[in-house]
């Protein structure tokens, strides 16, 4: 009893004194207490372990507490006292000095401490005083990774807090930071994520495309799970966080050309090299941003001897070099280059069309007109560019044709109007010919475009009783029966052929409108799809109808400027992607209808982190150690 006595006085003189550590020994790592503290002590834990078999290990566990909280109170303090000496000099990166450094060194040191409150502290110290000592950054930079990296999740976010004030001080460290707080996305911690995402937000303000190449990295990056099977969880959360920061992020990624042209070109090199569920992500993501918006073309072409098709994503590019004075290729990757290359320069001009002088496309147009367009006659041509590029191409023409210039205008229309004979019926054709709508109103609608800006040619073209302008090319001799053949087909187009199948299309689009509202999950889905292709069926027709009722006008056509079906988007949160130049399309009917049918072209469409070579569990969370080495 009287050993118990002592304990419990022992115990009272030190819950007494509110012991304070008096500093840290950085030699030997040893607190400096009062001499009579420690006796005291070590007089307790003596006794502590005779006394272990009567009373158990409750007033072991007190005092092992009691000594613990010495321990972390004084590191605390060591940690506080070096910051006060560290802000009484007022310090900068040219007045440091050794002695400073090795109070900094000291701070980074403390990131191996074993109690959480000091390595909480330290990330704060590491972060504040970073900029100072830049030939410690990558020692510093290295502990606050190895405290993201921690069990205690209250250190890990003081450490996530901290990366933003490093990479304000140091711009060049944000790529580095940047992707670990990528890899940090795998939590399924809420409050953790908060903080991962509201830093990575930060590291895009500070450098913007040092950030996107690290997000961007880990989305190419790849990764496997325990069994060996490819993992796209990281690919995708770092995608769905551009998605989820595309409206917030709207000065930096959606309003920054250069950010939106480093996107593109991002996308354009993974985009054919990753799984169907990160391409899908990837093209929703696209469509929000003004160059790309509902411009990515998917095509599906056959590849080589094989009847499985392959899928072409064509992404609007300006990077690539394409010689316009050179000979059109009809081969599909040339076909896609060019396409990249028009679309791109196609919304360029449109996002600048009130701008002074206007935007030209004289060379983009001729290039078509001349080069093109002799390569897509439907006709048998060993020189023919597969068909899956006719619509595209039409398309383009068509958006680009409003910024021709009456010369451009001139060399386009002559190809365009033999295109437009080849492609629209008469009464004499066979009845079971197929009418390629989708071609049809891209060919009227640049037609139309393009015949506004030069009417006169066209009395010599194709007939049409406009008055002579007194331009030696707009004297062209017209030939015999193309002016009767000419409203012969428009006027078959508009009595006989439009009106027919958008009676038919409305039946249907009415009917699966019905059977959309009966069905739920994938089946609703599904059915909503068929309404949209549906829907743009039937605006390609009644567009085809509108600009064949105003050539066919007397005594004189009438041009119309109107959208494209293709120009048609839908932005959102889909789950699927949506290509609207070329996807659901070409949209062709037989000129006996008895079925509709739409031709769609699906995006298919496919990160994570992990080099240490360990797994890590910490609070019920698994965690993979974190990659370091590309941006060391």
């Amino acid at each position: 009893m009287a050993t118990l006595d002592r304990l419990y006085d022992i115990a009272a003189k030190l819950d007494s004194q509110n012991l304070k550590s008096s500093g840290i020994n950085a030699e030997y790592g040893t607190i400096n207490i009062q001499n009579h503290t420690i006796s005291l002590l070590e007089s307790t834990n003596k006794s502590l372990d005779q006394l272990n078999n009567q009373r158990g290990n409750k007033t072991t566990q007190y005092y092992t507490t009691q000594s613990y909280t010495i321990e972390k109170m004084a590191t605390l303090d060591r940690l506080y006292d070096i910051a006060a000496k560290l802000d009484s000099q007022n310090l900068t990166a040219q007045t440091a000095t050794p002695e400073s450094r090795e109070l900094y060194k000291e701070i980074i040191s403390s990131v191996h401490s074993t109690q959480p409150g000091s390595k909480q502290l330290g990330a704060q110290f590491i972060s504040k005083y970073f900029g100072i000592f830049p030939e410690l950054s990558t020692t510093a930079i290295d502990g606050l990774i190895d405290l993201c990296e921690e069990d205690d999740s209250a250190t890990r976010i003081q450490a996530i807090r901290a990366i933003p004030q490093i990479c304000k001080e140091s711009r060049e460290h944000t790529p580095r930071l940047a992707d670990i707080l990528v890899q940090l996305l795998q939590t399924d911690r809420p409050v953790e994520l908060d903080n991962i995402k509201n830093a990575l937000v930060s590291l895009l303000r500070v450098d913007s495309k040092g950030t996107l190449e690290a997000i961007f990295s880990q989305i190419q990056s790849d990764q496997t799970a325990e069994d060996g099977t490819p993992d796209d969880s990281l690919k995708i959360k770092a995608v769905s966080f551009l998605r989820e920061k595309i409206v917030p992020l709207k000065d930096l990624l959606v309003d920054n050309q250069e950010n939106q042209r480093f996107l593109g070109e991002k996308f354009k090199t993974m985009i054919t090299d990753c799984s169907s569920q990160v391409q899908t992500s990837l093209l929703d993501l696209l469509k929000f941003f003004p160059l790309y918006r509902g411009q990515v073309q998917v095509i599906s072409i056959p590849s080589g001897s094989s009847s499985t098709p392959t899928t072409l994503p064509i992404i609007p590019s300006d990077s690539e070099p394409f010689d316009f004075d050179a000979p059109f290729e009809p081969k599909p990757d040339y076909a896609q280059k060019l396409i990249s290359k028009l679309v791109f320069k196609r919304n360029s001009i449109q996002q600048s069309a009130s701008s002074s002088p206007p935007p030209n496309a004289s060379k983009e147009i001729t290039y078509l007109g001349t080069k093109v367009l002799p390569t897509l006659t439907p006709i048998i041509n060993p020189k023919r560019l597969a068909d899956e590029f006719h619509v595209p191409l039409l398309q383009i023409l068509a958006d680009l044709s409003p910024y021709a210039t009456p010369a451009d205008a001139r060399t386009a229309l002559h190809e365009l109007y033999n295109l437009f004979i080849l492609y629209c019926p008469s009464l004499k054709i066979d009845k079971g010919v197929k009418i390629n709508f989708s071609v049809l109103e891209a060919l009227l609608l640049a037609f139309h475009h393009l015949g506004s800006k030069v009417p006169s040619f066209l009395r010599g073209l194709c007939g049409f009783p406009f008055p002579l302008s007194g331009q030696p090319s707009d004297t062209l001799t017209l030939p015999p029966g193309r002016k009767e053949d000419t409203y012969a087909r428009l006027g078959y187009i508009t009595a006989e052929i439009t009106p027919v199948y958008l009676r038919k299309l409305n039946e249907a689009l009415a009917h699966k409108k019905r059977e959309a509202q009966a069905k739920t999950g994938e089946e609703k889905e599904k059915a909503l799809n068929q309404v949209t292709e549906l829907e743009v069926a039937i605006k390609s027709i009644n567009n085809v109808n509108t600009l064949a009722q105003g050539l066919k006008k007397v005594p004189l056509p009438q041009f119309f400027k109107i959208p494209g079906s293709w120009r048609q988007e839908t932005l959102g949160s889909g789950s699927s992607a949506k290509s609207t130049l070329g996807s659901k399309r070409p949209w062709s009917a037989s000129t006996t209808p008895t079925t509709t049918t739409t031709t769609t072209t699906t995006a298919t469409t496919s990160t994570a982190s992990s080099s240490k070579g360990k797994e890590r569990e910490g609070n019920g969370q698994r965690k993979k150690a974190l990659r370091r080495g590309k941006y060391n």
